[in-house]
């Protein structure tokens, strides 16, 4: 398989596994820490109705997919590992900002979620470059 199709389907596969990651941890959240009654996505301004354990769930949710992206982009990558998984960082950077945008958000989550995604995927792509340890 030429090494450009090969980047192009560790940069796929990278992203969706970081969304599904995104969605589950979401999900689980949501789950832990519901809307109050009477509160719906629909409603205007529903993030400040959000518990405060719901927004830190929305905030580790956008930490933990770009960090299963950013070691798989990286890991799958056929060179340029840290390259794949930074263009998931940017990518999941510019997923959050058009959700911040589409959700007002306070400030320490708009902050959180714009700075934690590249970082993230950087350590992911160290995490899967590591050396292995050698067997004893």
């Amino acid at each position: 398989m030429p090494a450009f199709v090969r980047s192009i389907l560790s940069v796929l596969a990278a992203a969706l596994a970081a969304w599904i990651t995104v969605a589950a941890v979401e999900a689980a959240s949501m789950m832990a820490f519901p809307l109050p009654p009477g509160v719906t996505f629909e409603t205007p301004g529903f993030v400040e109705h959000v518990p405060l354990g719901g927004k830190i769930g929305v905030l580790l949710a956008w930490t933990l997919g770009p960090l299963v992206g950013g070691y798989i982009a990286a890991r799958w990558a056929p060179r340029s590992p840290l390259a794949h998984a930074l263009a998931i960082g940017a990518v999941f950077t510019l997923a959050d900002a058009f959700n911040l945008y589409q959700y007002p958000s306070p400030l320490w989550m708009v902050a959180y979620g714009l700075a934690a995604p590249l970082p993230a995927a950087w350590l992911g792509a160290q995490l899967a470059l590591r050396p292995k340890a050698e067997a004893a």
